[in-house]
């Protein structure tokens, strides 16, 4: 998780476009929202979670990217998490 954290303050000195970095996207169409819950680290998910708030945009807007947004197979976040039966991670998404 430190790793993280390392890269979050980058980004936010760098002045990076936190949407961007929150619903950036690996080559399977996966933010890293998809990856924590599949993985089912819930540390991060929650540390995510709190970033997406702490992000200066419209927040609705931005929970609602982040709530639908679909891998390349169409599955968001939720899919995965109730495909492995994460009760933690679908109340945190």
């Amino acid at each position: 998780m430190v790793a993280l954290e390392i890269l979050w303050s980058w980004a936010k000195e760098a002045e990076i476009n936190p949407e961007k970095l929150l619903l950036g996207r690996c080559e399977r169409g996966e933010t890293a929202f998809h990856m924590a819950a599949d993985e089912e680290h819930l540390d991060v998910l929650q540390k995510l979670r709190a970033w997406a708030v702490e992000a200066p945009l419209n927040s609705d807007e931005l929970k609602n990217k982040l709530l639908i947004s679909k891998d390349i197979f169409g599955f968001t976040a939720w899919h995965g998490s109730a495909a492995r039966g994460n009760l933690e991670a679908l109340k945190l998404l």
